[in-house]
């Protein structure tokens, strides 16, 4: 059929869904934009915006390319599970302000560490 959705559609999409539910469990409120405008997700906290980009994977490993020209922030999310298996192991998520994504030595595991989502994470998106 013309409707089906992709793993990969499927993937992003939820990932997309997570990282605004983990926003609004700190107290952000986020949607994505009305119209496409390169941003996944347009975030407010405390009077102001923030343009995001998510990006999800089954590993905790990213690259930097892909990306608007403007952007304030990204949102990575580790989602190990398939559609079947939906569920079973919690994402993990990693919160990191544009200047921090961009010179980041590593974007893997180890790398992310000190990112994963957290309330000092949130301000510092937000300062």
């Amino acid at each position: 059929m013309g409707n089906e959705l992709t793993s990969r559609v499927t993937r992003g999409t939820m990932g997309e869904l997570l990282a605004q539910v983990y926003l609004l469990a700190h107290g952000v409120q986020a949607a994505p934009p009305i119209r496409d405008s390169g941003n996944d997700l347009i975030a407010c906290k405390h009077g102001q915006f923030r343009a995001l980009q998510v990006k999800t994977r089954k590993k905790p490993s990213f690259s930097r390319r892909g990306f608007p020209d403007i952007y304030n922030g990204v949102v990575l999310v580790v989602l190990k599970e398939d559609d079947e298996n939906f569920g079973k192991t919690p994402p993990i998520i990693y919160l990191m302000r544009r200047e921090e994504f961009e010179h980041a030595e590593s974007l893997g595991k180890k790398g992310l560490k000190a990112f994963q989502i957290c309330p000092r994470r949130i301000e510092a998106l937000f300062q």
